[in-house]
């Protein structure tokens, strides 16, 4: 399957994000810090980016959602959340990583459970850390 990678912009958001909702909400399940709303609002801001993995008849096969970070070293895109078909090939992957390029990202890092990480690994991500969490709050 063919898929080419196109950024969404904030001012198509109204029009796009009821299409792609659910790759959004499948992408943050693991998580109970955002939800697709949340995700939706950062997207409309343009605080986070929203990245469309299109087939050849232009539908949406999957996406990537990414933020920018500083860091000393320059910036670095994370991947916030990423569900659909096709994204773990090195060709959408390569494309994704040549879209944050033109923001200016040097590095690309996502968070992921050993599943996720393993299709990450496919598309050249080596695993740094493992990231561990406890509530201070209980609600």
């Amino acid at each position: 399957m063919s898929l080419t990678v196109q950024q969404i912009g904030p001012k198509c958001m109204p029009r796009v994000f009821p299409q792609v909702r659910n790759l959004i909400a499948s992408g943050l399940e693991d998580t109970d810090d955002c939800t697709a709303e949340d995700a939706k609002e950062y997207l409309e801001r343009g605080d986070w980016q929203l990245y469309a993995a299109f087939n050849t008849n232009n539908e949406i096969k999957g996406v990537y959602v990414t933020t920018i970070n500083y860091s000393p070293t320059g910036k670095i895109a994370v991947i916030i959340s990423a569900a659909g078909k096709g994204l773990a090939s090195m060709d959408v992957f390569n494309q994704l990583c040549d879209k944050v390029k033109e923001l200016g990202a040097v590095k690309i890092r996502a968070l992921a459970k050993e599943s996720a990480a393993r299709l990450y690994k496919r598309v050249g991500f080596v695993e740094k850390a493992i990231l561990v969490e406890k509530k201070l709050w209980v609600e």
